[in-house]
């Protein structure tokens, strides 16, 4: 058996509207009109009787198939109900953050060398570095190297400090090389992924206190450094 479409389903959300409200109209209206008119051009009682049921009924008909239509159609116009948005995915864990410069003074200062650091999301770390003398003079020196997270709160320090003896005795050389471990640094890891940023330094005669404070402007770091020895 082929089903057939009504032909109410093919009219707009706009022109159904119309039609039922047409409907009901002509459903209210029947009533009187069964009464006044059709009804009263029989004489015997019965009959008129027998014409305002069935106009009657035919009323009610209309009526509740008006009511249906609407129903339907306000629920093919309902809003769809709002969907939740998926939160973002937090970004992906870095397996290390590493940096490294290398080291040249101007001013006739005849030192050179480099320094590297690394930090791993267990909390371990490491900051290791070569300086060499190839004047005479003797040089106190020093270096750091500071890694914030992108809001500046926490943020690290590693820093060392040495001495090269050029001609005067001594080593012309000085190596460092410091590894710990500390919870700050797993704890900030995922904050350290998702941004961060490093400044590192090399002084001579200069106080270390000094250098750290510049590296900590330079990050735009927030509160006290986290002391990596």
């Amino acid at each position: 058996m082929t089903g057939s479409i009504h032909p109410l389903d093919t009219l707009s959300v706009e022109k159904k509207d119309s039609v039922v409200a047409q409907l009901l109209e002509a459903g209210l209206q029947a009533d009187l009109s069964a009464a006044s008119s059709g009804a009263a051009k029989f004489a015997r009682p019965e009959t008129r009787s027998l014409i305002l049921g069935d106009q009657l009924i035919r009323s009610h008909v209309v009526q509740n198939t008006a009511i249906e239509l609407a129903a339907e159609l306000a629920d093919k116009v309902k809003p769809p109900a709002p969907t939740k948005e998926t939160p973002p995915e937090p970004p992906p864990l870095l397996s290390n953050i590493t940096g490294g410069w290398q080291i040249a003074f101007s001013g006739g200062i005849p030192i050179g060398g480099w320094a590297s650091f690394a930090l791993y999301p267990d909390g371990t770390y490491n900051f290791s570095g070569h300086m060499h003398d190839s004047g005479a003079p003797a040089y106190n020196c020093e270096a750091a190297v500071v890694i914030a997270v992108a809001g500046g709160n926490p943020a690290f320090v590693l820093p060392a400090t040495g001495r090269v003896s050029g001609l005067l005795g001594g080593s012309r050389n000085w190596n460092w090389n410091t590894s710990g471990s500390n919870q700050a640094v797993a704890e900030a890891w995922p904050d350290l992924s998702a941004g961060h940023s490093w400044h590192g330094s090399a002084t001579v005669g200069v106080n270390i206190n000094a250098t750290i404070d510049q590296l900590k402007t330079a990050v735009g770091a927030i509160g006290a450094l986290i002391v990596l020895t």
